[in-house]
């Protein structure tokens, strides 16, 4: 395991992202309610991820050369998805400018990206403080759909 980011990201928008480098724009994300549901949105390049708040949210970002067991004891919610990565990958806000965002040096080809919630039900009346935290793990893999492995009620 290599941990590739530990530390805040400005979900602004309710959102941070996890984009290919060869990317040279963010493109519009386009949020739907099964997307927000599901809390992922798999794009060609990208995927992006929903969160709780709106505020600076912890991210925790970990590559594993190979899929983890899965262990969902505390998790409020899990997901998977894919993405195809040149080598470099982005993780940033919803608004953060993308060329001063965080890089993560990754295998390229494809990686399956596991999103693990936690704290979802701590958050303060207003929803601007919590103890909401998210974990990425990322491995190499083929191609697969998008998968709810566990649903925030």
């Amino acid at each position: 395991m290599t941990l590739l980011h530990d530390g805040p990201i400005f979900a602004d928008y309710f959102h941070f992202l996890l984009q290919d480098a060869a990317l040279r724009e963010r493109p519009a994300v386009p949020w739907d309610d099964a997307s927000l549901a599901d809390g992922v949105v798999a794009m060609p390049g990208l995927l992006a991820f929903a969160t709780a708040r709106n505020m600076q949210v912890p991210v925790y970002v970990e590559s594993l050369a190979s899929e983890p067991a899965l262990a969902l004891d505390g998790v409020d919610h899990a997901v998977e998805a894919s993405v195809e990565s040149s080598g470099m990958l982005i993780l940033a806000g919803g608004t953060d400018y993308l060329p001063t965002a965080a890089r993560l040096p990754v295998a390229p080809g494809m990686l399956r990206v596991r999103l693990l919630c936690r704290g979802l039900d701590t958050l303060s009346e207003d929803g601007l403080a919590g103890e909401d935290s998210y974990r990425l793990l990322l491995w190499p893999a083929s191609f697969a759909e998008v998968a709810v492995l566990k649903r925030h009620a």
